[in-house]
């Protein structure tokens, strides 16, 4: 029969520092599929139990009998056992467990995994337990950086990534409000591994900026950053649809050369396209339909035999992995690919000139005219000249190159498009790019390359963000 501990819990404000929310992060280890029905704390040191409330965690008592505790979920709760069996603390949800030493560096163990701070629990909605990580800021931000940026990399491009993840993390705060926590460990926030991926080298440039921040408008900016630009930088709204004055596209003269190709069959997309909820039949022809500022993808079209999608921005990378398409810097290859310029009536590759019999007219009242090739008709060129004739003596470019024996172009087709379409008719498809990531804010191959330059942190981050303060 489990013996339960009685103890007097005692806050003791004036012996134990406190975590203000403001320099403090709950980090989310373990939640959802990767949650476990139980977890084992070490700590040599012995542990203190304290409550997190308000953004504060406060120690309350110590449990100096135990170096190792099990947190079980038991009935929906999370109870908390030392390792005789004897209970320590049920309904645990509500506290925090530390090193006995945590405000003097000690660490604790918490799933075979050390870190700073202390560990709390919350139960999840599939019964398992959420683990969650309570540190300060710049704690976390140790277990941050090498995970970001190596840690034998140039000091300044360190401690520009420091202040870059300092600030995303500030401004990140209850991310995941939803699993009871503020950020997450993986690559959807930043990688966080823990004290174990501390080094002298990236621990440094943490201290050496400790606290500081980038600012815009008097607000902590959402400092994003990414591993190559291919040349430029993005628009936050050419990627994301929003709006930051700080994000803004640089052309980017430290950007290290970083190709990437990748190959798809049209089965393939044809499956990730479905898988994304668009059926289109068997694809004709892929587009690039538009390019951004910077010469970005902004929108890539795919013609089927049963319709036609199109996907923008940042979206055309989640659909085939952004780990594959590394970047919307990209073009197809010349093999299989051409370029169109439907204005002027003239294709390259993949399109035929077709002489059309009849063609029906959507006026601007909605009514459609059917016109006979014996109709007169009058055509505006992309040079503005007008230019009379009939049905019968005028081309049409069809872009999916898919002729109907009558030869009519096909009622899919763009016509009277004006400027070069980059395509493909080919499968498969080979895409060639440049750069690696979103392409918002700090490409850190080009802040090391600054800061083999001689370029200090504040001169890289000034370079990427846009009329911003370090403070």
């Amino acid at each position: 029969m489990r013996k339960t501990i009685i103890t007097i819990m005692l806050t003791i404000l004036l012996l134990f520092p406190l975590y203000s929310f403001a320099d403090s992060i709950r980090v989310g280890l373990k939640y959802g599929s990767s949650a476990a029905m139980s977890y084992t704390l070490s700590s040599d040191s012995g542990f203190y139990m304290g409550v997190y409330e308000d953004g504060q965690f406060v120690p309350t008592m110590p449990v100096a009998a135990y170096t190792n505790l099990n947190a079980v979920c038991e009935n929906g709760s999370v109870n908390l056992f030392g390792d005789d069996g004897n209970i320590v603390q049920q309904d645990f949800e509500r506290y925090v467990i530390a090193a006995m030493d945590f405000d003097d560096g000690g660490v604790i163990t918490a799933d075979g995994k050390e870190y700073r701070g202390g560990i709390m629990f919350s139960i999840n909605s599939t019964g398992s337990i959420n683990m969650i990580n309570v540190l300060e800021i710049d704690e976390y931000v140790y277990g941050v950086l090498n995970a970001e940026m190596h840690h034998d990399y140039p000091e300044e491009a360190l401690k520009a990534q420091a202040v870059a993840a300092r600030s995303f993390a500030v401004t990140n705060l209850n991310r995941h409000s939803q699993y009871g926590f503020d950020v997450c460990a993986t690559t959807h926030c930043q990688v966080y591994k823990g004290y174990a991926d501390e080094y002298e080298e990236t621990n440094a440039a943490v201290d050496d900026t400790a606290g500081l921040c980038i600012y815009s408008g008097g607000k902590v900016v959402s400092a994003y950053y990414f591993k190559n630009s291919g040349g430029y930088t993005q628009n936050i709204n050419d990627v994301w649809g929003s709006e930051a004055d700080y994000l803004k596209a640089v052309k980017d003269e430290y950007s290290p050369e970083y190709q990437w190709t990748a190959t798809f069959s049209f089965d393939d997309i044809e499956s990730k396209l479905e898988s994304a909820g668009n059926s289109i039949g068997d694809i004709m022809r892929i587009e690039i339909v538009s390019r951004n500022e910077s010469g970005a993808v902004d929108t890539l079209k795919f013609i089927g035999t049963g319709g036609e999608v199109s996907i923008s921005k940042e979206k055309i990378r989640t659909l085939f992995d952004a780990s594959v398409i590394k970047s919307t810097h990209f073009s197809f290859t010349e093999y299989n690919t051409g370029s169109s310029d439907a204005s002027q009536g003239t294709a390259e590759t993949g399109a035929q000139k077709i002489a059309m019999s009849s063609v029906n007219v959507i006026g601007k009242d909605g009514a459609r005219l059917s016109l006979s090739a014996k109709n007169s008709v009058s055509v505006i060129g992309a040079d503005g000249e007008i230019e009379k004739g009939t049905l019968e003596n005028i081309y049409a470019i069809d872009k999916s190159a898919a002729l109907s024996a009558a030869g009519i172009l096909p009622a899919s087709s763009d016509i009277g498009q004006s400027g070069s379409v980059e395509y493909v008719t080919k499968s498969p498809v080979t895409f060639t790019g440049l750069g690696y990531g979103h392409g918002i804010g700090m490409p850190q191959d080009s802040a090391i390359e600054m800061a083999k330059q001689g370029f200090t942190y504040d001169e890289i981050l000034h370079y990427y963000y846009t009329d911003i303060e370090i403070k």
